[in-house]
This record gives structure tokens, C-alpha cells and sequence, in this order.
């Protein structure tokens, strides 16, 4: 073998070469390229026998060009044809050259290895040897190939309409492409799929190597196609929020928005009387799902108190598909450009809504409230309720200052009553002033965006915080008491890690805020940060925050599919038939709802975040005050008081927990949830 031309792989390649040394079964090849390689004789893919003389290198130049005109008279096709019916098991390169050539020559031999390495098709190699696929495995092959060919195809073309910007229609195949990019901006680089994302990306994006291929570079090419809207919330594509109601689900609602099924609660379900409930929330609200009214005082100086929930459950049963959509959403989401409702429009806005002077189906609890707080007297009723009024939070305010003595003052005192109950048990009350983006958009589309600035400690919204709070307290102890299964909300303190910042920051004692006290970030930061995750269980237990032993939610029926739940099983207990949901079905609702609300609170936090900053971006120049929650190395955590807004800036002085610094917006950045501060002099 020595001095003579052989064949081996080479950096997964067949190279030419020429053996220079033979020591037994050790080879070194000099190759065309002129590389030396330690090999072995079983490495060698075929030995030509051809001496390469005194000039290998010319020796190897002619052997390569008979090799490529032995090239053109390899037909695999036809030479698996021969072969393919035959179980004689794998051939060696000789057999397969002799059945293919007559009489073959070494680069006739050279010239079908080579066509056997590139083409897979029709033999598979078996070590030193090659088999024919069966005629279902070429066929096979075959379909596979035109399928990566054709998304192959559809990938170059999603790049190219990308890279023009997304002019013209988008082409016939590309958008499962497209969709695949626009997932990988939502969801970053730690996404799964990311390789792939970013070799269809590159192309669209020249002299970008796909593994410098980031997120935000694929996002602004999708924003520029007017694949991705500039202002897309990312997150509802991550968590696959379900946007739009299909067609017939439109049709479905409907239908029974104007013809419901007959009412399960028919025997029990009685007319309220009167139209003193009156609807307190905020102007805006399409899906009214809760009223209130003072049904007179109690002995001892307490109060009755009423509070009517809508019942939308009235309209569709469990498992139908209106049921299955809302379960598919599990609860609205709000956002400061869009709102997403859990059940269509027909019904949430519509026929399962609170409308003044209209008769609604409703849940009603009512209860007394003792003039310490105590809750007791509870009923449950099934009732069809004609709402008096609605009014807005401001206006609910106005009433109760103007009439000291009239009803909506006695239902403040009442809740006030229920809220120093709770906070006596260790509730926390969130007295922060609020900040809450909203966002409309000219013809022109561009978004302006305003504040709205609100207080939750104001007279309306704490009457109906309160109430609501006290009606699902209600609602746990009227299952609880009948045996009937249900989803409580239970939330548990959790000790902060030791040593950490959290730790610093829970250091000083939890204390009830009262009523109308100036809020304090620092205080409030530290009443909080021991309270582990809300969670659904069957077992009640203490919720922590609330401060309460047994709670559950079914006040919002419209917007959360957990207190839709709980009204199927309050209104069976009232009709005196089996509850629709057994502990397992409720376990495996109340996981998915858990998960759905967690996704959600994620969305909303987003959206909020992202406009707040869109509006620091256009007023450079706001000044605000930063107050001092945590240090953090080189960096202090901390809330703009005015905004209600944590972040995290650097200071030119020491600055510890409680310390208020005059800053200055500098400028900020949406996408990338960073505003930047300046301190004041």
C-alpha cells in the first residue's frame, strides 16, 4: 500500500491521498491538500492500488479528474433498482461497482463512493458496506425531502418579504415562520426553539451570524413588517392568551343571551324587591358584575347589608362550550389599550350584566355587620334583581359626604367597621395611592396616554373593597358549613430568606394602617413582602393578607371563572340538589386557574408598566420624589412616591431605608422596562 493512492474521511470528508508510510496496520496519508494523517489500513474508505510515482501530487490531479468523468455514468437509481428486492444484506463498494460498471476501474469505484456519501437516498452505509432501502423506505425519503424542500423554500421567502419590510402579501407558506420569529421575541432567548428562530432570523437580517441573532433585532424586523404591533404586549403571545371570540362562539352567547336554558334554580330563585341596589365602580366598567344595598340596621347598632352578584352561570351549564371558552381564559384581562373579557360580549357586557331598571338573574348574600366588625346572619339567595343606579366611585364619595345619615354613609361605616376587624387580625390594608395608565389612539394611530391617579382608601372604593371582601367570607362559611366542596383562597406568611435584602427590609414590625394615614412605601414594602402566593385549595385556611380564616371569591362571576364556579355550587346548595363539582373536578379547575391568573397578573403588570414608561419617555423633566426601600450594592431600590413605581437607580450619597430623594426623569426606555433617574440638587 505504501506509495499508492487510497481514499479516507477526513474532518467528515472523503479526501485523496497518497500513503507516504506503512508500519504494519499504522498508515501516515499525505493528502491533496497536503495535510499529513496518522490513519490506519481499516480506516481506509478504498484503495485504489494506483501508484502515485515520483509526483503525488499530479498523481492525485489525474486520478480526480477520471473520478469526475467517471461521475457522470453513476446512476444510483438505477443500480438500487437492481438491488433493491434482494435480502442478501449490505454490499461492499467492489460488489456494488461490479454490478453497476463493467469491469470497473478505481475511479469508476472512486466515483460511486462518492455519489453513495452525498446521495442517501437509495442505500444506507453499514459500516464499510452499503444497503438498499426498501422501495417504502425511497418513498419515504422522498416525501420527507420535498417536505424540508418546501419549507426550506418557505423559510428563504419569509426572510426575503421580512427583509423588504413586509411589502406585498406575505408569501404561501411563510407564515408559520414569521409566527416562529414572533415567538421568539416574546418569549427570549431561553425559549426552546430559539436555534431554529434564529437561522430563519439571519437570513432576514445580513452579516448577522444566527447565534448573534438577539430577540430585539428580530422584534424590530417583525414591528417594521407590521408583523408585531409597535406597542405589543409580548406577554400575550408568551402565555398564548386567547384574544378575539371565534364566530360561533359569538353566535352561541348570543343565543343565550335571548334564550337562556331552563333556570336550575327556577323553584328558588325569587324577585328582589325594590330597586334600592345601587352599582358603585368606575365609569368605564362594561361588565357590572356587583351591587350593593343597605337593607336596614341591626339590633345593637350593626347593619344588613346586602350585596347582589351577577349570575352569569344562569345562561350556560358546565362543560358546554360557552363554559369551555371561559374556562379556557379563566378570568378578563385588563390592559391599559385592551381588554380582553372571559365571557363574550353578548353576555359580559350585555345580558348577564348589571344594567339599571333591568331585571338580571343574581346571587345575593346577605349579612349583618356588628358595629366591632363581626359578620353573621348570612343568607344565600337565588334572585332576579333590578338595579336602582349605578354610580361612579367619585360619586359615591360625593353621597356618602353629602348624606351622613343616608344609606351609602351607613354602608361606609359598616365597611370601615369590617376593614378595623381585619386589621386587628393581621390584615393588610394597601392604602397606596394608585396610578393607572390609559391609553387611547388617534386616527392616525398613535397612542396617547394619560394618568389616572386614584386613592383605594376613598370612601367608594373602600365600601365596596369591603363589602366584597366581607361577601366572600360569607360565601366560605355557607359551604363550609353545609359539607359542600369549593375552592378557598388560602395565603400563608412566609419568613424571608436570612441574610438578604428581603430580610433587611421586613425588619421592622407588621402594623394595620388606619384609615385616612399618610401612606408610607417603606411601611407598606415591609406589611407585605412576608405573604407567600394566594393560592386555591380545598381545605380552608387563613389568608394572610386579608386576615381572615376562611375566604373564598365569587363576587366577580363576569370576569374570574373561580367565582362562577363557586355560584354553581352556592345555587345548589340553595336548591337543594348535588353540587356540579366533585373535590377532583374542583382540584383540576383550581390548579389551571391558578396558573391562568399567575399568567395574567404577569400580562397586566407588563402592559401597566410598559405605558407608564411610554408616558415618562415623552415628559422628560418630571420630577418626583424616590423613597428609599432597600440597598442593593451599588444601587437603591425604590418607589417614586408620586407613581407608585419600583425601580432601582444609582445615588451619589448614602441614602437608607425611609429616605426620600428629590429625583428627575431623565428618560426611559419601554421595551426594555428601564426609566432613568437623576437626583435633584
Amino acid at each position: 500500500m505504501l506509495g499508492t493512492l487510497v481514499e479516507l474521511r477526513d474532518r467528515g470528508k472523503i479526501v485523496l491521498g497518497t500513503v507516504v508510510k506503512a508500519d504494519g496496520e499504522k498508515l501516515v496519508v499525505l493528502t491533496q491538500q497536503g495535510r499529513k494523517l496518522s490513519t490506519s489500513r481499516e480506516k481506509v474508505l478504498h484503495a485504489s492500488g494506483e501508484p502515485a510515482g515520483r509526483d503525488a501530487q499530479a498523481a492525485m490531479r489525474r486520478f480526480a479528474e477520471r473520478v469526475a468523468e467517471a461521475a457522470a455514468q453513476v446512476d444510483l437509481a438505477q443500480l438500487w433498482d437492481l438491488c433493491a428486492d434482494e435480502r442478501d444484506g449490505p454490499l461492499d463498494l467492489a460488489a456494488l461497482a461490479a454490478l453497476h460498471f463493467n469491469a470497473p476501474d478505481s475511479a469508476q469505484r472512486s466515483a460511486l463512493l462518492h455519489a453513495l456519501e452525498q446521495d442517501t437516498l437509495f442505500f444506507r452505509a453499514r459500516g464499510e458496506a452499503f444497503a438498499p432501502r426498501s422501495r417504502d423506505e425511497v418513498e419515504a425519503v422522498r416525501v420527507a425531502r420535498r417536505r424540508e424542500s418546501d419549507a426550506e423554500s418557505a423559510r428563504a421567502a419569509a426572510a426575503e418579504w421580512l427583509a423588504r419590510g413586509g411589502q406585498g402579501d406575505m408569501p404561501e407558506g411563510a407564515r408559520r415562520h414569521v409566527e416562529l420569529l414572533a415567538d421568539f421575541a416574546a418569549h427570549g432567548d431561553a425559549w426552546d426553539k430559539a436555534p431554529a428562530a434564529r437561522a430563519v432570523a439571519a437570513r432576514a437580517l445580513p452579516g448577522t451570524p444566527p447565534e448573534r441573532v438577539t430577540p430585539a433585532e428580530v422584534l424590530k424586523v417583525l414591528v417594521g413588517a407590521g408583523v408585531i404591533g409597535p406597542h405589543e404586549n409580548l406577554l400575550l403571545r408568551r402565555h398564548g392568551w386567547p384574544r378575539a371570540f371565534a364566530a360561533e362562539t359569538l353566535e352561541a352567547a348570543a343565543r343565550a343571551a335571548a334564550a337562556p336554558a331552563p333556570d336550575p334554580c327556577a323553584a328558588v330563585r325569587r324577585p328582589w324587591p325594590g330597586t334600592a341596589a345601587v352599582a358603585v365602580d368606575d365609569p368605564t366598567t362594561r361588565e357590572v358584575d356587583d351591587a350593593l344595598e343597605l337593607c336596614g340596621r341591626a339590633p345593637g347598632g350593626g347593619w344588613r347589608v346586602a350585596v347582589h352578584i351577577a349570575d352569569p352561570s344562569r345562561f350556560f351549564a358546565p362543560g358546554d362550550p360557552l363554559d369551555r371558552e371561559a374556562q379556557r381564559r379563566m378570568t378578563t384581562l385588563y390592559l391599559p389599550d385592551e381588554r380582553w373579557p372571559m365571557l363574550p360580549p353578548p353576555l359580559a357586557f350585555g345580558a348577564a350584566s348589571l344594567v339599571a331598571g333591568d331585571a338580571r338573574p343574581a346571587v345575593t348574600f346577605l349579612f349583618t355587620v356588628d358595629p366591632d366588625g363581626a359578620l353573621g346572619g348570612v343568607e344565600v339567595v337565588a334572585a332576579t334583581l333590578t338595579l336602582g343606579r349605578r354610580l361612579s366611585y367619585e360619586e359615591a364619595d360625593a353621597g356618602c359626604a353629602a348624606e351622613p345619615d343616608g344609606p351609602l354613609a351607613a354602608l361606609l361605616a359598616a365597611a370601615d367597621a369590617l376593614r378595623a376587624r381585619r386589621g386587628l387580625a393581621g390584615g393588610v390594608t394597601v392604602s397606596a395611592p394608585e396610578v393607572a395608565p390609559r391609553v387611547t389612539f388617534d386616527a392616525a394611530g398613535t397612542p396617547q396616554v394619560a394618568l389616572e391617579r386614584f386613592d383605594p382608601g376613598a370612601p367608594g372604593r373602600r365600601l365596596v373593597a369591603e363589602l366584597m371582601v366581607a361577601a366572600n367570607m360569607a360565601a366560605a362559611g355557607a359551604l363550609l358549613r353545609a359539607g359542600v366542596p369549593a375552592l378557598y383562597r388560602v395565603q400563608r406568611e412566609e419568613a424571608p430568606a436570612s441574610g438578604g435584602g428581603d430580610a433587611a427590609l421586613a425588619a421592622a414590625p407588621r402594623t394595620p394602617q388606619e384609615v385616612g394615614a399618610a401612606y408610607d412605601p417603606l411601611a407598606m414594602a415591609r406589611s407585605a413582602l412576608p405573604l407567600g402566593r394566594a393560592e386555591s385549595s380545598l381545605k380552608p385556611g387563613r389568608h394572610a393578607g386579608l386576615g381572615v380564616d376562611q375566604y373564598l371569591q365569587v363576587t366577580s362571576p363576569i370576569r374570574r371563572y373561580l367565582d362562577l364556579v363557586a355560584h354553581r355550587q352556592l345555587k345548589a346548595l340553595a336548591a337543594g340538589v348535588a353540587a356540579p363539582y366533585d373535590p377532583a373536578a374542583l382540584t383540576d379547575i383550581g390548579r389551571r386557574a391558578d396558573e391562568r391568573a399567575s399568567a395574567a397578573r404577569a400580562i397586566e403588570t407588563a402592559g401597566n408598566e410598559y405605558w407608564l414608561l411610554f408616558w415618562f419617555g415623552q415628559h422628560v423633566g418630571t420630577e418626583a420624589t424616590a423613597v428609599v426601600l432597600q440597598e442593593q450594592e451599588d444601587r437603591v431600590k425604590v418607589e417614586l412616591l408620586e407613581f407608585g413605581y419600583r425601580t432601582t437607580m444609582r445615588l451619589h450619597r448614602r441614602a437608607g431605608p425611609g429616605a426620600r430623594v428629590p429625583v428627575v426623569v431623565k428618560g426611559a426606555d419601554p421595551r426594555a422596562g428601564r426609566v432613568f433617574l437623576k437626583e435633584r440638587a
